[in-house]
Formats: structure tokens, sequence, C-alpha cells
């Protein structure tokens, strides 16, 4: 990263980078997989990378919003389409539309109207701590979606004996 950063500087290409839309289920699996504050960490060094090219942006479409959300087919159902994913890792044209629209300056739409954001260093801490506040959010409303994610962390030893989220905001 940080050659394509000299390299876009120096020849003066406004760089443009993106963390990409992930379904809530994998923001969770972070979490439950102790990995959230690395996540955190991660996006930090990638902001602080991306801030030495002139005029770089890094947008973040990665929080819980409600394009990713989306209900998984019940187990067993092989017949049913989700709209946005293909499953919870990789996302179908329409939402990649999505991005894309957003970052050419047409803005949220009805849809996703909290969808994709800008990171900057300034505002930083604020961004982490809202996008910490939507997964708390998803985690309260999805306890059969955490339940399964939770025993999975356990099952790989990644997670205590408890249920739930752990005690992040």
């Amino acid at each position: 990263l940080h050659d394509i950063v000299a390299v876009t500087d120096a020849r003066g290409i406004r760089l443009t980078l993106v963390f990409n839309p992930v379904h809530a289920r994998q923001n969770y699996l972070f979490e439950a997989a102790g990995l959230w504050p690395a996540y955190e960490q991660w996006k930090a060094d990638m902001l602080a990378a991306a801030g030495r090219a002139k005029g770089s942006v890094l947008w973040d479409f990665s929080a819980v919003s409600p394009c990713t959300t989306e209900s998984l087919p019940p187990r067993g159902d092989t017949m049913a389409r989700m709209r946005w994913y293909r499953e919870t890792s990789h996302f179908r044209p329409a939402l990649g539309n999505k991005v894309l629209n957003r970052i050419g300056g047409l803005g949220p739409d009805a849809e996703c109207p909290d969808f994709g954001e800008v990171l900057v260093i300034e505002t930083l801490p604020h961004s982490l701590a809202e996008q910490r506040r939507r997964l708390a959010d998803w985690v309260a409303r999805h306890p059969q979606d955490v339940a399964e994610i939770d025993a999975l962390a356990r099952q790989y030893g990644r997670r205590p004996e408890q249920p739930g989220p752990r005690g992040r905001p």
C-alpha cells in the first residue's frame, strides 16, 4: 500500500481506497473472534497510509446499515436469493453499484441512507464509535445470528463460554 500511495502521489493521481460492504454477520464475527480491536486498528493504519498521498480518499462501506443487514435464507433453503449478497462475504453487483454511485458523488439513496462514509483522521474515533453502536444495535435485534456465531467462536476457542456480545457499546 505504501508503494501504491507513493506512486500515485508522485504522478498526481488521486487515490480512492474502499472498505467493501460486509454483511453485519461478518462484522459480528470479527467481534466474536476477538478481532474487533485489530479491525479498527487496520482501518486507522489504512487511513494513515492513504493520507500520505495528496487528495487521497478512504471510503468505508463496512458499517452496519440497512443494506448490510439483509436476512440470510433459512438453513437448507437452496432456492432463495438474497438481494444484496451472495452470502455474507460477497456482495452482488446491485450493492456494488450503490458503492460506485456514492463514490461518484450521487450521495446516499433511499434504500441505504447511511451507506458509506469518507474516513478522516480527525473524526475517525467518532466514526468507529458509531460503527460499534450500529453493530450493538444489530446484535440486540438478531439473537439467533449472535448465538450461532458465538457457538462457532467457542467451538474454535475464540470466545469464552458466555452468550451474547462482549459488552461492546
